[in-house]
């Protein structure tokens, strides 16, 4: 944000300085994981275009699943379901509790829950390129 920001009268950051600054952000994080895990979850980057595949940030395993399935070229529902609990606990994706999206590195005595919708993690939000909801035309 600091790199993006314009300076005005106040001094303060503005909305349009953190929307321009959104995309990098982003793009760091997705390093960040990709860095993190590639020696020991060398998948780690398919599983994230699982994600970006699915194309909207909110989604159900059914889902999460059919894509793993085209990326991977597999139909073992049990790797699908490892891949998104390898998710789960890093927090990528989250669920909801009560009224809001929370990710185990917030709430450490959350269980996943395949019945429910995940919610990919904000922060990688413009790097996959997601939406919030489908287009009337999908």
């Amino acid at each position: 944000v600091r790199e993006i920001h314009t300076p005005n009268k106040s001094g303060l950051y503005s909305s349009k300085d953190l929307y321009n600054a959104e995309k990098d952000y982003s793009a760091n994080i997705y390093g960040e994981l990709v860095d993190e895990w590639i020696n020991q979850k060398p998948e780690i980057s398919d599983y994230l275009n699982v994600l970006q595949n699915i194309g909207i940030q909110t989604f159900k395993f059914e889902e999460y699943r059919e894509r793993f399935f085209k990326v991977f070229q597999t139909t073992d529902k049990s790797k699908a379901t490892e891949s998104l609990n390898f998710l789960f606990k890093n927090s990528i994706v989250g669920q909801k509790v009560n009224a809001n999206w929370e990710y185990l590195c917030t709430n450490q005595y959350m269980q996943i829950d395949f019945s429910k919708k995940f919610h990919v993690n904000n922060g990688l939000k413009s790097r996959l390129m997601l939406t919030e909801n489908r287009t009337s035309s999908s």
